[in-house]
């Protein structure tokens, strides 16, 4: 008989957390415990002909900030690319991260002038580079990322013998636990892209798999796939 599946530490914020937890289903023990905290900003939007967005809070921004309905919008990924078009902006996905977009922006040559909304952290400097390869974009930052401890709860299950699956989306993110680190317990860890998984390297995780893609679909179903595993692994005869 099999036990159940290992607990699952989700670091997201919270309404992220809640619906990924949702989208896994039968995921076993779940702990949220998110490492940022996410605030709005209102600054002065420039006017602008198409929208870069690299983050879901971009394009919620967009809405927020009343970016006028139907301007074009380039998103990072699929999921950023629907929270743009409920904000009633043409979205088109690229392949999931930064330097994917930079290139299919590249290769698109849309309408400028460009405005990347973005948090206060990011990478990629798109905004520059984009500007240094000819197509004129300026930035404005619409979110803070404030970080935030672990949870007493995460604490508990990070000190202890079993394993804990924990799926990192983002290098910030990544950064900020490995700075609560080490922990007792093995961690299995589920990265968004190798960048993700470099940034957890000193925490020494048991297990720490790549997405095939960096794309909210295969970290799902990567981290369904790693506690599944988990489950399997701590069979008893």
């Amino acid at each position: 008989m099999a036990r159940p599946m290992p607990a699952l530490l989700l670091t997201r914020p919270e309404d992220q957390s809640e619906r990924f937890a949702r989208q896994l289903g039968d995921a076993g023990p779940v702990v949220i415990s998110p490492l940022l905290r996410i605030e709005p900003l209102s600054p002065d939007l420039p006017s602008a002909r198409t929208l870069v967005l690299t983050s879901l809070r971009g394009a919620e921004a967009a809405a927020r900030l009343n970016v006028p309905q139907g301007t074009p919008a380039l998103c990072v990924g699929e999921a950023t690319a629907e929270a743009a078009r409920l904000a009633g902006l043409d979205a088109r996905a690229a392949a999931g991260d930064a330097e994917a977009l930079y290139y299919e922006i590249l290769s698109l040559q849309p309408p400028t002038p460009l405005l990347h909304l973005r948090g206060r952290h990011a990478r990629g400097d798109l905004a520059r580079r984009l500007t240094e390869a000819g197509l004129p974009t300026e930035e404005r930052i619409v979110y803070e990322q404030t970080p935030l401890p672990l949870s007493e709860e995460a604490r508990r299950l990070l000190a202890g013998a079993e394993p804990v699956v924990v799926p990192l989306f983002s290098p910030r993110t990544a950064e900020l636990l490995a700075a609560e680190g080490p922990f007792a317990a093995p961690l299995l860890v589920v990265a968004m892209s190798p960048a993700v998984a470099e940034a957890v390297v000193s925490l020494h995780p048991a297990q720490c798999r790549v997405a095939p893609h960096p794309s909210a679909s295969d970290m799902l179903a990567l981290t369904r796939e790693v506690l599944e595993r988990g489950r399997g692994s701590h069979a008893s005869a």
